[in-house]
């Protein structure tokens, strides 16, 4: 363990620049501190056959460890700030054990002032993988905005320190369909959307007296309103998640615990030559897929990329079969999108596109 302060080491061996490795306590007096932070890392140096340093940590031209400011790492035993308090760890804070997480997220809407919620997980040890590791995906950002996202533990009703990540964002190439629990389709080919309607409620008032007309506006009345088409492929689904292929052909009410006939598909393609672009049973069975998600009646977060992010009902669903692929084997999607709320980490948890709660893992 290294004991840094202002970025150089206050306790070391006689006649080494390099930490102790037998010292068990360390005495500091007559000094200020606005930080300590102690890592393990110099526990993981060694030496091999020559004597010298195999596994040498970060070090400056003294080959001294460095602290940087503010960085929290996988070493990281604790780390005090003293801002008006004694915190000093991640995984513990008062004395209490951390026993959930908070996920929350900025952008440069409001100029990374309002941390939101986007996903609280109330017992961690149920989420992390064996390498005590959670992963998340934020399906709701909006393309060309920056974001940034930040950790904070959670010991009963006590929440801890902001463990924030560098700025982030992301330059759509296609637009988007993110539906319930986070089901994504990616409308990657011939995309089109031939008009765009703001609708405002206004009346005309002509009155024998005057020579104009009055214009009144109902102002709770504004949504947004346009035809979507599209074309409708496996291809559009590369990374097989929209529509898992062991799903594909299974009804969704039998889906639990569903027989993986992936091998026997492969083996029957391959007995009758057909390959990814002559595939009709793949791409009826994933054309339904997509059907049924566009037709279920439920709202849908619309991320584009040239009209941004919107809450959006799709009416209208019509398929046409393109003639000119493979004789009619690929389909059309047209629709109207309507918009029908207003985008929120809120309402996207109130239509269940992104849920923020996460119970017993």
């Amino acid at each position: 363990m290294a004991v840094l302060f202002n970025g150089v080491l206050v306790s070391r061996e006689a006649g080494s620049l390099m930490p102790s490795m037998n010292l068990d306590k360390v005495k500091i007096t007559d000094t200020v501190m606005n930080a300590i932070k102690l890592d393990s890392g110099a526990n993981k140096l060694t030496k091999d056959d020559t004597g010298e340093h195999s596994t040498p940590i970060n070090s400056n031209k003294n080959n001294l460890p460095i602290i940087h400011n503010g960085a929290w790492s996988l070493e990281t035993e604790f780390y005090a700030n003293f801002n008006g308090d004694l915190e000093a760890g991640p995984l513990s804070f008062y004395g209490n054990e951390i026993n959930g997480m908070a996920i929350r997220r900025s952008s440069n809407r409001d100029n990374f002032s309002n941390w939101e919620d986007i996903r609280v997980i109330d017992d961690i040890t149920n989420v992390v993988n064996k390498d005590n590791e959670y992963s998340f995906k934020d399906r709701c950002i909006e393309s060309g905005i920056w974001y940034m996202y930040a950790i904070q533990p959670i010991s009963g009703d006590q929440r801890g320190s902001l463990f924030k990540s560098p700025k982030r964002a992301l330059i759509f190439d296609s637009a988007y369909l993110v539906g319930e629990d986070g089901k994504q389709l990616n409308l990657k080919f011939d995309t089109s959307i031939s008009s765009f309607k703001r609708n405002i409620k206004e009346s005309r008032i002509e009155t024998i007296s005057s020579k104009y007309p009055f214009i009144t506006r109902n102002a709770n009345v504004d949504y947004r309103e346009f035809p979507l088409t599209g074309l409708i492929t496996h291809f559009m689904d590369e990374s097989k998640e929209f529509a898992p292929r062991a799903d594909l052909f299974v009804d969704d009410e039998f889906a639990d615990g569903v027989i993986d006939l992936t091998p026997d598909y492969e083996a029957l393609y391959r007995t009758f030559g057909v390959n990814d672009f002559n595939n009709t049973t793949l791409e009826r069975e994933f054309r339904e897929k997509v059907y049924d998600f566009l037709v279920d009646g439920k709202p849908k977060l619309f991320k584009s990329p040239k009209e941004g992010n919107m809450l959006v009902r799709l009416m209208d669903v019509n398929l046409t079969p393109r003639q000119d692929i493979n004789g009619g084997m690929i389909y059309t999607f047209s629709c109207n999108a309507i918009e029908v709320d207003k985008v929120s980490i809120e309402n996207l948890e109130k239509y269940g596109i992104q849920r923020r709660e996460v119970y017993n893992g």
